[in-house]
């Protein structure tokens, strides 16, 4: 069998910065240390309008925003309107625990320009392949060497 592989590489321009707002601390913690050993650095709020004023000071500072639905004093979803208001172009993926087949929550997602929905009780592998996947816009598998994201492709399989 003759198997041609390709592998590309690449070597991100800034550092990929990402703000988590999650309720649960302990889990926001995880998520942190998690993300770090991808090379991705991450802040953690656990109270949604202390991150709303941390990213009017710093918007340009994030590519992705991570975050949950179920916020003390407003929902996850008030969070992204009043983030918009700020930076229209950031990529904000929403966890959620609740079932989106409810018709009025339904609308609200797809009126938000949410860029991915996510349950909760997501594994750290997958969270972290779906935001590899989205600010590199990979497909199929990858590593990470010395800061560089590495993608490995099957271009051609011969079976003699």
């Amino acid at each position: 069998m003759l198997n041609i592989i390709m592998v590309m590489f690449h070597q991100r321009s800034k550092p990929l910065s990402m703000m988590i707002v999650k309720y649960e601390r302990d889990l926001s913690h995880l998520y942190k240390l998690y993300l770090a050993r991808l090379e991705i650095d991450s802040n953690i709020f656990d109270n949604p309008l202390m991150a709303l004023d941390h990213y009017q000071q710093n918007h340009g500072r994030y590519t992705l925003i991570l975050l949950d639905y179920a916020l003390p004093n407003m929902n996850g979803l008030d969070l992204e309107k009043r983030i918009r208001k700020i930076n229209s172009q950031v990529h904000i993926i929403m966890l959620s625990g609740y079932n989106i087949d409810n018709t009025v929550l339904e609308d609200e997602f797809r009126e938000a320009k949410i860029s991915e929905i996510l349950l909760k009780r997501i594994h750290l592998s997958d969270l972290g392949a779906r935001i590899i996947r989205r600010y590199l816009k990979f497909s199929g598998s990858f590593s990470i060497v010395n800061g560089k994201y590495y993608q490995t492709k099957e271009l051609y399989t011969s079976q003699k």
